[in-house]
């Protein structure tokens, strides 16, 4: 858990996509926590600056998505099946998966939604 009450915050908006959030925070209407990857090109031309907060753990819930009517490749199987689940017990308080779909193998799909930092 991080220190900063939410209530203390101000939120002035909520937007519906990254592109909109990077260019409100360009245009100087305020700040936003945002996936570092998401910015890497607004990063390197120095158009916005990545502040570290001490103390502040920002979780995220992520989710596999699948289309279930499309072939998936063998590297998607073994993906699913096999990287997943290491990475969901690399650290026990790290948790990710949502269950999904009944043709997701049951040792991949989790009983409840999961949260990465």
């Amino acid at each position: 858990r991080s220190n900063i009450d939410p209530r203390l915050l101000k939120i002035e908006m909520e937007l519906n996509s990254i592109e909109a959030i990077k260019n409100a925070v360009q245009s100087g209407l305020g700040a936003a926590f945002i996936s570092v990857s998401a910015i890497e090109k607004e990063l390197k031309l120095g158009v916005l600056k990545r502040v570290m907060v001490e103390n502040v753990v920002v979780k995220r819930t992520l989710s596999l998505i699948l289309n279930p009517n499309r072939y998936r490749s063998k590297a998607s199987e073994i993906f699913i099946a096999e990287i997943l689940p290491k990475l969901s017990t690399m650290n026990a308080n790290l948790e990710f998966l949502n269950p999904l779909a009944p043709d997701i193998p049951p040792e991949v799909a989790a009983s409840s939604a999961r949260s990465i930092s």
